[in-house]
């Protein structure tokens, strides 16, 4: 671990390099150190930006990782394929989906974000020292740093790669499955694996590559959805990618059976459904605001929903984000969608139940961008995004475009027309038939 640790400090020092000088703009490394250096993470709050204490708290937690034992990955079989996610969260889904792709059982998940640093008494010490080393250094650093969590966050990362890497090596991994490609490391520690002989495949969630990955590190990119792939060739020249391929999304084999059997049986009880992102809620949780004003924008889309359907005496159906299901924000939430609970028209979706359980419900599905509108147009529903403030998403020439709104007069007007229209004629009329494999 002692060589790995040095050896890959180095690279972290030269990309950050790399990107605070503007050198070698052409080159994965700039482009890895640049999102590692500038982007922000979203794992920390936007109070955390201006917190001068930040780095100490940062340090203590990584301090407590070296020295407490605790299980961050689970061994499955010998095929010699890791999966890397950042939390254990959601491991059998995952497992399952790469299972179903790759056609092999996957031998290792790793939650990266709660690996443990240092695996025996000797790393451990080891760590420990150079913590000590380090921290100064980074707390000096972070007090004269606007952006207060910047230097911590880069350290700890790097002390969740060094670890990383030397789990796969004694695990005698030669390909990975990484998921949380969105984190701001995902491209660095890509560089420094393949630098390494481990073969990395990222896996971008439905999510458009427009909003947190416009620039990919990778020996493979698994589409999870055909638009995708307009992106990656949009955005070719910080594409850094030897091979893709187009998979499906990650909550394919978590849909009702009935979607895939009984297509057109089930008559919606609903006009239209409002998928929430739960962005008043990041907002209260003090979540990082990307700058695009998505509370508000979230908020003025399902008031206008609701106008709609009450002048045009439509039924609406909300379907809350798993964030806002939580029992820890069940009272928050009640609170704030209390002022709903009286109008005649609007109903909210059962909490016990996943969201894609009522995609055949509605006529109709509507969001800021949630991931479900992926799905749903995946299995082929009715669906209209509305990106308010994300000008340049999506791309023009694409079709998918057909089925985005900018502001409100924009949404009625795509209403009026697509809520007449069969599922087939959606499809076909809004030329969107190709991101769908359940339209012919």
């Amino acid at each position: 671990m002692i060589k790995l640790f040095f050896v890959s400090f180095y690279f972290y020092v030269k990309a950050i390099i790399f990107a605070i000088f503007a050198y070698k703009k052409e080159d994965a490394l700039f482009y890895s150190g640049k999102d590692l250096f500038y982007k922000l993470s979203f794992r920390n709050t936007k109070e955390n930006q201006k917190d001068i204490f930040f780095s100490l708290r940062c340090l203590k937690k990584m301090l407590f990782r070296i020295l407490l034992t605790k299980n961050s990955f689970r061994e499955i079989s010998e095929s010699g394929i890791a999966v890397v996610d950042a939390l254990f969260l959601n491991n059998d889904l995952r497992l399952s989906y790469i299972d179903y792709f790759t056609k092999k059982e996957p031998s290792l998940f790793i939650a990266k974000n709660e690996l443990q640093f240092g695996f025996n008494f000797i790393h451990k010490t080891f760590l420990v020292f150079m913590l000590l080393i380090l921290s100064p250094v980074v707390i000096l650093l972070s007090l004269t740093d606007i952006q207060k969590q910047r230097w911590p966050m880069i350290l700890n990362e790097f002390f969740e790669y060094v670890c990383l890497a030397w789990l796969l090596n004694k695990k005698k991994i030669k390909a990975v499955c990484y998921f949380c490609i969105y984190e701001k490391d995902s491209n660095i520690v890509a560089w420094l694996l393949m630098r390494q002989n481990i073969y990395v495949n990222k896996i971008p969630s439905e999510v458009p590559l427009y909003f947190f990955n416009q620039v990919i590190v990778a020996n493979q990119l698994s589409f999870c959805f055909a638009y995708q792939q307009e992106e990656y060739n949009a955005f070719k020249k910080t594409m850094f990618v030897t091979k893709t391929q187009q998979w499906g999304p990650e909550q394919i084999l978590t849909a009702p059976a009935r979607f895939f059997k009984e297509r057109g049986m089930k008559k919606p009880m609903y006009d239209i459904g409002f998928f929430s992102s739960g962005n008043w809620l990041r907002a209260q949780l003090g979540d990082i605001d990307l700058g695009h004003h998505d509370k508000e924008n979230e908020e003025l889309i399902l008031r206008g929903l609701i106008k709609y359907s009450q002048d045009n005496n439509l039924l609406l159906r909300l379907f809350l984000h798993p964030i806002e299901k939580k029992i820890e924000n069940r009272i928050a939430c009640e609170k704030y969608y209390f002022e709903f609970s009286e109008i005649k028209n609007l109903s909210i979706a059962d909490y016990n139940n996943p969201s894609i359980e009522g995609f055949d419900e509605v006529n109709i599905g509507v969001s800021l961008y949630s991931t479900l509108m992926f799905e749903r147009i995946y299995l082929g529903f009715k669906t209209i995004i509305a990106p308010f403030d994300y000008d340049e998403f999506p791309i023009k020439q694409s079709s998918l475009n057909q089925i985005c709104v900018h502001n409100m007069q924009q949404l009625y007007a795509k209403l009026d027309i697509n809520l007449k229209l069969t599922t087939i004629d959606f499809f076909q009329k809004n030329h969107i038939s190709k991101y769908s494999t359940f339209i012919n």
